[in-house]
């Protein structure tokens, strides 16, 4: 299964893709983070999950052996995803999954729209 944590401000864009995945897949969940009007963090299972973020080296490895049940996304703009995981502790201790950019970089799909 898929995790996104998703910063509340992201939901409200255009260019947000996480709704198009939640749509796609019955294994794609969202979370929203950091509306002042939430009670609190919701509980996500973090048993045999791993997390997609960029960390310094010293950072859990994931095992390739042992895939991940649950993988877990954080979306939002930089500030707010290192925010996110800042905070969020309980994912300071996740294994971590390396995205390997593709040479040459892909083209761009859209343009910002700011």
């Amino acid at each position: 299964s898929l995790t996104i944590i998703r910063h509340y401000k992201e939901g409200f864009r255009k260019s947000n893709s996480s709704r198009i995945m939640e749509l796609c897949s019955e294994q794609v969940s969202i979370v929203e983070y950091g509306n002042i009007n939430s009670q609190s963090f919701p509980i996500i299972n973090l048993d045999n999950a791993a997390i997609v973020f960029p960390t310094d080296e010293h950072s859990k490895r994931y095992d390739k052996s042992i895939p991940p049940k649950n993988i877990i996304v954080i979306d939002g703009s930089w500030k707010q995803a290192r925010r996110i995981y800042r905070r969020r502790k309980s994912l300071h201790s996740l294994p971590h999954l390396t995205v390997f950019v593709s040479t040459p970089p892909l083209p761009r799909i859209r343009k910002p729209n700011f």
